[in-house]
């Protein structure tokens, strides 16, 4: 049985045994490793250096995905090619998780990368117990549910509610106006909460 807690209103993991750990790598970190990698694979360009004696470079547009953009500053903070950075930040988590489990501290997963470890008890919005690692969902989404995100420096944004990412009628996920991303959201946010089962 899975112990899941609402904290925040978000619904996290608690690990209670060491298979949770395993679990939640095979299931939901592999889920967001290949979305990263799909996300790298496809934001990579080929440029034909036309100034120059023949040398091509890649040119690599910002990335969307939660494990692509660890990776990518990973990859800066250690000097490291892209590979290589998913590797051993895959594996300083992976461990990292198992350490704290060793330790004894409390460990409550995300849906996604994201973890924490409180060192005082917390008060659960609510909780509930599944046979399934399948996390719960809310049953209506609200524009509290909407993040908007913007990268350091970046002209474009980003927004997420709950889990999803949004993405507009015309498939885009970015915007170059807030208010563009502000409308994208709400009309996402009817299209989801439609699809809920009454």
């Amino acid at each position: 049985m899975y112990h899941f807690i609402k904290f925040n209103n978000i619904w996290y993991l608690k690990v209670e045994t060491k298979q949770d750990i395993m679990d939640h790598y095979n299931i939901i970190l592999k889920r967001e490793y290949e979305a990263g990698i799909k996300d790298r694979m496809e934001s990579s360009h080929i440029w034909k250096d036309h100034y120059g004696p023949g040398e091509d470079y890649i040119y690599v547009e910002h990335p969307t995905t939660p494990w692509a953009k660890a990776v990518e500053q990973y990859m800066a903070a250690w000097n490291l090619s892209w590979v290589m950075a998913a590797h051993k930040l895959e594996t300083e988590m992976i461990n990292g998780r198992i350490q704290l489990f060793d330790r004894g501290c409390v460990q409550y997963l995300s849906d996604g990368l994201t973890s924490f470890s409180p060192k005082d008890n917390i008060e659960y919005e609510d909780e509930c117990w599944k046979d399934t690692l399948e996390y719960p969902e809310p049953e209506y989404y609200t524009d509290k549910d909407i993040r908007y995100i913007q990268w350091k420096d970046g002209s474009h944004w980003y927004a997420k509610i709950g889990k999803y990412d949004v993405i507009d009628e015309n498939g885009n996920q970015k915007w170059d106006k807030y208010n563009d991303a502000i409308n994208a959201a709400y009309s996402f946010l009817k299209t989801l909460n439609k699809s809920k089962p009454c």
